[in-house]
């Protein structure tokens, strides 16, 4: 797993320097757009991969980070109540505008949030590629969930097809390195399936099921052009989806769900 080094924004204590996370993370929310079609077919097929481990609706649920609300929206349907924490005043402000009763927006950074032993459900995708140190992120989730309490993590997989495909094109220097892209969408490291389940397990967590998130030829503003102009379809996709469960390390991402050990 390579890393991007940001030391500017840990303090003195080795912890996130508040003042530059939350810099950071404004910066970051104003690289992400919505409506991206490729993107919302993802999410809602991770949605939909997660429900399936739910032993039954209801329950607490926390979420980390909500970007324009798209799975929130899903998971508030599913879920009792649905805590929210995310960092960026600009997410939770266009989130709000949705009026989910039964959800709670708190504006933290994850590191900063404590709760003990409270909820069913941990949802934690597309987080762990941009924090400071996982490992601070991933204690702080195994005190929030209840005993049994499931934890569901997606993160980008470095080893997709389509970075292959860059790779052989003289596009990357390495599977493994961060491209302009990531660093652009404030990401600090890649992950691979080993390293993904590695750093789970590292913090007291067991996997009870792994998987891949669609087996991705092109690249993502390739899937979106071509979604955008009806080359390609959402069958196109669901289709890839199913081609991933049986090709998992060409995925575009890496879904695990645990539970402390």
């Amino acid at each position: 797993m390579e890393k991007h080094d940001d030391s500017s924004n840990i303090d003195a204590n080795g912890s996130a320097s508040h003042a530059g996370e939350t810099a950071f993370l404004e910066r970051v929310s104003g690289t992400y757009v919505e409506d991206i079609p490729y993107h919302n077919i993802k999410r809602r097929l991770i949605f939909e991969a997660s429900k399936r481990l739910m032993p039954a609706a209801g329950g607490t649920a926390l979420e980390l980070g909500c970007h324009d609300g798209f799975e929130t929206e899903l998971l508030s349907k599913i879920v009792n109540h649905l805590d929210v924490i995310e960092g960026s005043a600009a997410f939770i402000d266009k989130c709000k505008e949705l009026n989910l009763p039964n959800v709670s927006f708190i504006k933290t950074l994850f590191e900063d949030y404590a709760a003990d032993g409270i909820y069913d459900f941990v949802f934690a995708n597309y987080v762990f590629e941009h924090v400071i140190d996982p490992g601070v992120v991933l204690r702080m989730i195994r005190k929030a969930l209840k005993p049994g309490g499931l934890l569901f993590v997606v993160v980008p997989n470095n080893q997709a097809f389509s970075r292959r495909l860059a790779l052989e094109m003289g596009l990357l220097q390495s599977l493994e390195g961060l491209t302009e892209n990531d660093i652009h969408h404030g990401h600090r490291r890649t992950y691979d399936f080993e390293s993904a389940v590695a750093g789970l397990r590292a913090e007291g967590f067991e996997i009870l099921e792994k998987s891949g998130v669609i087996f991705k030829p092109l690249a993502d503003f390739q899937l979106n052009q071509l979604l955008s102009r009806g080359f390609l379809t959402e069958a196109h996709i669901e289709a890839l989806y199913r081609l991933g469960l049986k090709h998992p390390d060409m995925c575009d991402s890496v879904f695990l769900a645990a539970r402390p050990a």
